[in-house]
């Protein structure tokens, strides 16, 4: 009797969690998404009606394809976007100085984080890069001024250049060894970042990559990075004027590629091995 009971239970556990599989939209399922809260074109977003401006939550509908210029950027009362569809879409800049959006969950399957994509945005504190996002387009961050923290759950070849510029409280940030391009500025003035690991796979660093870094102390070169463009500027312009007592500890392997170009790459900044 106790195991038929058990069988029971467990068959009733399972219709309640869909079968025994994990529900992963489960959340954007429950959220009602309202084309009646965005002014349309075709199927582009241009705007909010006044009904879409005074909710706090908003959910973008499957419908929508793209966005017009800074939609977002007068709803002061908007302070979370979901997605209905997980499919890629063309964000445009659509979140272009929405600076009281404080939480965005973007499409699974988005490929590109467009340029200026969500400059201005100061209210962000968290960035989840979906898993399928291949390229971070110039601008697309820059002046997030309360981005914290930024997390890639895929593998982006490509961050171009002053993707981040201007975070100011950007502290947690850990790049994918799939980078292959870092472009100019990429994170320029991103004053609160302490310590860095350059990704594996870096060919290519621009001008001033971590221009404005004031408090960068480490950066961590993995013994298999290899550069294959790249200027005396690229990673050792901290400031205009970068004085070996203010520079940052450059970790290398001993008889890496790295170590043996250092001064070409790093000049007077210290370098230790590890």
């Amino acid at each position: 009797m106790k195991r038929v009971l058990l069988v029971i239970m467990i068959c009733m556990s399972c219709l309640g969690l869909g079968g025994c599989g994990i529900n992963r939209n489960s959340e954007k399922n429950t959220i009602s998404c309202s084309e009646s809260d965005y002014l349309w074109e075709d199927n582009i977003i241009l705007g909010l009606t006044e009904e879409g401006a005074a909710k706090s939550e908003l959910c973008i509908p499957k419908r929508c394809k793209g966005f017009g210029n800074m939609v977002f950027s007068n709803a002061d009362n908007v302070k979370k976007v979901t997605f209905e569809s997980d499919q890629d879409i063309d964000l445009g800049g659509g979140f272009g100085m929405a600076d009281r959006l404080s939480e965005i969950d973007l499409p699974a399957h988005l490929t590109t984080i467009p340029a200026y994509a969500f400059w201005g945005c100061e209210s962000l504190t968290t960035m989840i890069i979906p898993e399928g996002v291949l390229t971070i387009e110039e601008g697309a961050f820059s002046n997030a001024t309360g981005l914290k923290k930024v997390v890639f759950n895929g593998a982006v070849t490509e961050i171009r250049k002053s993707a981040f510029e201007g975070c100011t409280s950007l502290k947690t940030l850990k790049i994918p060894d799939t980078v292959e391009v870092i472009g100019e500025y990429a994170f320029a003035k991103c004053e609160s970042i302490k310590k860095i690991r350059l990704p594996e796979g870096l060919k290519e660093a621009g001008t001033g990559v971590f221009y404005g870094c004031s408090h960068l102390k480490r950066i961590i070169v993995p013994e298999s990075l290899q550069l294959e463009d790249y200027t005396s500027t690229s990673l050792a312009q901290i400031s205009i004027i970068t004085l070996s007592k203010d520079a940052p500890v450059v970790k290398v392997v001993k008889g890496s590629w790295m170590d043996q170009n250092y001064d070409s790459v790093f000049g007077r900044f210290r370098k230790k091995y590890y």
